[in-house]
C-alpha cells in the first residue's frame, strides 16, 4: 500500500474531502496537503504552499515530500477562460514536467477528469471509450488535461484519469447546484425570504455522492491501470428538480417557493454513466443513496450556519 500522498489544491472541495477519506479510512498514509500560496495567508498544519510556476521551489518540494501517489485536484471551473486553462492543463503540465526533471515517474498522479468532456452523447450509459465532444470551455479544458496526461503516461510516467460526475454530499460547494439549494434552504429556515431562483429544473444527471468518490479514486490510485480512463458515477439518472424535491422534503421550512427559468439550461444536461470498467477492475459500486447524500449535504450546510 501507498504510504506518502500529496494532494494539490488542498482547500478546495474534492481536495478537502480526500484528505478527510485519507485521515478516516487510510490513517497510516502520509497526506501533504498543498495549497497555492496567497499574501499573508497563515496555513493550517501539514500544509505546504506552492506556486506551479516556481519550478525550483516545486521540485523542492516534491523531492522533500517523495510522493508515491499525486491527487491533482488544483483547479477547477472560473469565470476566465484563461484562468480556467491555466488552472487545469497548465498546473498539470509544470506537475508533470517537475515529476520528469526529477526523476520521480513511479509516482502515481491521478487527474480529476469530468463528464463535461463527453459533451451530450446520445446513448443509454457513457462508456469510457465513447467519442468525448465537449460543448463547453470547461468540458474542453478537462479534456485537454485528460489528454496531457494521458500522453505523459504514454511517455513514461503514471498517470492515471478519474473521469467524475455529478458530485453531491457534505462539502458541496455552493457554486454546483445542490450546494447552492442547500445554502438557500437552510438561509431560508434560519429566516430569508422563501424563494429559490433556479435555472431549467428538467434535465437529468448522475449524481454520486462525495465518499463513494474519494472510495472509487482511492481504489484507482491503488489498482488502476496506469493510461486509463475511468468513469466515477452512480449509473442513475435523477432530474435537477428531483433532487430538488428530496432536499425540500428533508427542509424544516414549509412553503418555499421555486423560481425557475425554463430557458436557462446546461449545455451537458442528460449524461449518465457506466461505472462498469471501475466495477469490474475492484468490485466498487456506490453504497450511499441519493435521500442520505442529500440529507449530508443539508447537514453540512446547517452545521456551517450554525
Amino acid at each position: 500500500m501507498f504510504k506518502r500522498i500529496l494532494i494539490t489544491g488542498a482547500n478546495g472541495f474534492l481536495a478537502s474531502s480526500m484528505a478527510a477519506f485519507l485521515e478516516m479510512q487510510v490513517p497510516q498514509v502520509v497526506v501533504t496537503n498543498m495549497v497555492r500560496p496567497k499574501p499573508n495567508e497563515k496555513l493550517p498544519g501539514g500544509f505546504l504552499s506552492c506556486a506551479f510556476e516556481d519550478s525550483e521551489h516545486l521540485d523542492r518540494l516534491l523531492r522533500d515530500v517523495q510522493p508515491e501517489v499525486i491527487f491533482h485536484f488544483a483547479g477547477g471551473r472560473y469565470s476566465n477562460d484563461e484562468v480556467t486553462f491555466h488552472a487545469n492543463v497548465t498546473t498539470t503540465r509544470l506537475l508533470l514536467a517537475s515529476l520528469a526533471r526529477i526523476k520521480l515517474n513511479t509516482c502515481r498522479v491521478i487527474l480529476p477528469g469530468s463528464a463535461a468532456e463527453y459533451g451530450n452523447l446520445s446513448l443509454p450509459k457513457i462508456t469510457e471509450d465513447c467519442l468525448a465532444q465537449p460543448l463547453s470551455w470547461y468540458g474542453l479544458v478537462k479534456l485537454m488535461q485528460t489528454q496531457l496526461g494521458l500522453f505523459a503516461a504514454r511517455n513514461g510516467q503514471e498517470v492515471l484519469v478519474a473521469r467524475m460526475f455529478n458530485i453531491l454530499g457534505a462539502r458541496t460547494p455552493s457554486t454546483l447546484a445542490m450546494g447552492m439549494f442547500a445554502k438557500q434552504i437552510v438561509a431560508i429556515e434560519q429566516g430569508a425570504v422563501g424563494v429559490i431562483k433556479t435555472k431549467n429544473l428538467d434535465g437529468y444527471r448522475d449524481f454520486l455522492d462525495i465518499e463513494d468518490v474519494c472510495a472509487g479514486l482511492w481504489g484507482i490510485a491503488q489498482f488502476g491501470v496506469n493510461g486509463e480512463i475511468y468513469n466515477l458515477c452512480s449509473e442513475q439518472a435523477i432530474t435537477i428538480g428531483d433532487l430538488l424535491k428530496h432536499m425540500l422534503t428533508q427542509s424544516t421550512a414549509s412553503g418555499i417557493d421555486i423560481q425557475e427559468n425554463k430557458h436557462d439550461t446546461s449545455a451537458s444536461f442528460n449524461v449518465i454513466g457506466s461505472c462498469q470498467k471501475l466495477h469490474q477492475l475492484i468490485g466498487w459500486k456506490p453504497k450511499i443513496s441519493i435521500t442520505q447524500s442529500v440529507e449530508n449535504t443539508l447537514a453540512s450546510y446547517r452545521q456551517h450556519a450554525s
